[in-house]
């Protein structure tokens, strides 16, 4: 659960993989895509309960809503992962 005064989210949308880059650094983190298109990254030590096996799947997960961070040129939702309601 959160902390006081953190801001609490869940979000349930396809799960899917998206490439993240950084001054000659490419690397892969789970993400979330809602039904409108918008992309949630996921991060925190639970992402890696997730299989390869599941990317494609529709998922529900609930976080910690955190700084945005830059993808495709967009600041992008992030959240630290909590709970994952439905794999």
């Amino acid at each position: 659960m959160p902390k006081d005064g953190e801001p609490w989210v869940t979000v349930s949308g396809k799960l899917t993989k998206i490439n993240m880059a950084a001054v000659k650094e490419v690397w892969e983190e789970y993400a979330i895509r809602l039904e409108s298109g918008e992309v949630v990254i996921l991060i925190g030590e639970k992402v890696g309960e997730f299989k390869e096996d599941m990317i494609g799947k529709k998922a529900s997960i609930s976080g910690v809503l955190k700084p945005r961070l830059r993808y495709a040129g967009n600041l992008t939702r992030t959240v630290e992962l909590r709970q994952i309601h439905s794999k």
